[in-house]
């Protein structure tokens, strides 16, 4: 960090996600947010991305390949939305 800027944005540090296919990529807003919403709104759980937060529910699509890899619910678009769009007043400060 140098003058107060970090050496890197958000979400540089990760891999880019392309598996599995044809799932909701809603870029590093959600993945802040899950980490976010514990700490200030007092929803989620830092430990379990499977517990609502303001940055949706995630589940693992493969746990035995990859244990540390979360994804969107197995749900329509739609669903995974409304996963973060419900505590949109919340995270807004609204």
């Amino acid at each position: 960090m140098r003058a107060g800027q970090f050496d890197q944005v958000l979400g540089d540090a990760f891999p880019v996600a392309g598996w599995p296919e044809g799932t909701l990529k809603e870029g590093d807003t959600p993945t802040f947010l899950y980490l976010l919403s514990p700490l200030v709104g007092g929803v989620g759980n830092i430990d379990d991305p499977t517990a609502e937060s303001w940055g949706g529910q995630f589940r693992r699509p493969d746990p035995g390949r990859c244990p540390n890899y979360y994804t969107d619910l197995d749900a329509p678009p739609e669903v995974c939305q409304a996963t973060i769009s419900r505590w949109r007043r919340a995270y807004l400060g609204g």
